[in-house]
């Protein structure tokens, strides 16, 4: 029975730590350095990569798994953001948001569509 016991918390702790570790990777500590409120993003293909040609990401020293140009909106929805960071997969027709606290990209909390 203690040896089951000793098992079964092993296997807890293990994975705990394995879940740890995925929430940090979703973390980018160099991008909030990056962060620049704009007045709008760019509207066009051309606008876009003139922009993050200027922005300069992938020349950045970084210890993240990417570091790409991103022209959101912040957590608050009151600001247009430039800004350095991972990219993140976002489902369905929803807005992306920049969370300075998590450092990263994430799908909006809001349950609104973006044009």
């Amino acid at each position: 029975m203690k040896s089951t016991i000793s098992f079964i918390v092993l296997t807890l702790i293990s994975s705990t730590k394995i879940l740890v570790k995925a929430d940090a990777d979703n973390k980018c500590n160099e991008s909030n350095a990056t962060a620049k409120i704009v007045n709008s993003c760019p509207k066009t293909a051309r606008e876009w990569n003139e922009a993050a040609k200027n922005k300069g990401c992938r020349n950045i020293t970084h210890s993240c798994t990417s570091f790409e140009y991103h022209c959101v909106i912040n957590a608050w929805r009151n600001e247009t953001i430039e800004v350095c960071a991972p990219s993140w997969s976002i489902v369905g027709m929803s807005c992306a948001e920049y969370n300075f606290g998590g450092k990263r990209i994430q799908k909006s909390s809001e349950a609104e569509t973006c044009n």
